[in-house]
């Protein structure tokens, strides 16, 4: 079966495994990759250098793969990028500001926003957007105006997954799609204290005034006076405990409210680590704001019914955190490294 959008497409590919045993199973086919889940070492097959020799690169959690006997572990996603036009080409690189394009058609663009980089221009913030550099970029390769439009943002400290749209129908169908609560965003959160392991519900009701958040009501009813407060509602889930005071957490945001995540976890006392604005200095080694946007699925706003699935892996400077904090955690015995 083939499968076709734009400047990408999914093929079938058969998966062979050295290590006798069984348990191996084809790769699932979710949007724009193939996730290997089940097998402990596969490898394509002599498909993959065909598509090479055929004009086409394959992409390993986002390096070009050249050797054909290259094996791919348990975990990997594995796409393959025409080579033709200027789409891949971009796709395959990151820019000289950071970011790495994750998809680009007709209809938008998906990008891996770095932290310290402003989503969109915000009243009374200067200094460089992803909107304004990318929006320089697109046009200059293209050789034409291209002007592009945020549906959602994610903070400036924030990294991972921003969908922008490159046109006005895109953004009016992408705008209905996150105002409907359709879009699946999930976050990677590193935050303060030892919570507990059972899954997470928070629902609470938000004020937002002046760039700031706070929680006015934590069951989820709106006050009876005052201004009117916005629902907030997370779930999640403890993935790992590094010593005491650090817990790793996976959240599946069911709304998109200003600074969302941030405040309902520092009015629970485990504000994200790294946060000047809503937390307080609390361990050493912490380079920002530790949230990162990991993945979002969202219809396509050309092909309706079609949901694309974008991922983008936790980025080094939290990786090194974390291998930071672990080694003390390992020598001291506990997860503080306070100052």
């Amino acid at each position: 079966m083939n499968w076709n959008r734009g400047q990408w497409r999914m093929i079938p590919i058969r998966v062979t495994c050295k290590e006798s045993g069984g348990g191996c199973r084809a790769p699932s086919h979710a949007g724009g990759s193939i996730r290997v889940q089940h097998a402990t070492r596969q490898r394509p097959s002599s498909e993959c250098q065909e598509n090479r020799e055929g004009g086409e690169d394959v992409i390993v959690n986002h390096k070009a793969v050249t050797r054909p006997q290259y094996f791919v572990k348990r975990g990997d996603s594995v796409r393959f990028a025409s080579r033709q036009g200027g789409a891949s080409l971009l796709a395959l690189k990151a820019l000289d500001w950071g970011a790495r394009v994750l998809h680009e058609d007709a209809s938008m663009v998906v990008v891996d926003k770095p932290a310290g980089l402003a989503s969109a221009p915000a009243p009374g913030e200067k200094g460089a957007h992803v909107v304004a550099l990318l929006e320089s970029f697109l046009s200059a390769r293209d050789g034409k105006v291209v002007t592009l439009a945020n549906v959602h943002r994610l903070d400036k400290e924030t990294s991972g997954v921003l969908v922008l749209s490159k046109n006005s129908a895109a953004a009016r169908v992408l705008g209905k799609e996150f105002k409907g609560r359709r879009v699946d965003k999930t976050y990677w959160a590193a935050l303060y204290g030892n919570m507990d392991d059972s899954p997470i519900r928070w629902e609470d009701m938000l004020l937002s005034r002046h760039g700031r958040s706070r929680v006015v009501a934590e069951d989820g009813n709106a006050p009876a006076s005052g201004p009117a407060p916005r629902k907030a509602v997370l779930h999640g889930k403890v993935t790992e405990h590094i010593g005491k005071k650090i817990s790793i957490m996976e959240i599946d945001l069911r709304t998109g409210r200003l600074h969302q995540i941030r405040v309902q976890a520092a009015s629970r006392g485990h504000f994200v680590l790294g946060d000047t604005l809503y937390g307080k200095p609390s361990l050493s080694g912490i380079p920002r704001l530790c949230l990162h946007c990991s993945y979002l699925s969202v219809a396509d706003p050309s092909r309706t019914g079609e949901r694309l699935f974008f991922e983008a892996p936790l980025p080094a400077d939290m990786q090194d955190m974390l291998a930071h904090q672990r080694q003390f955690a390992k020598g001291h015995n506990v997860g503080d490294s306070s100052n």
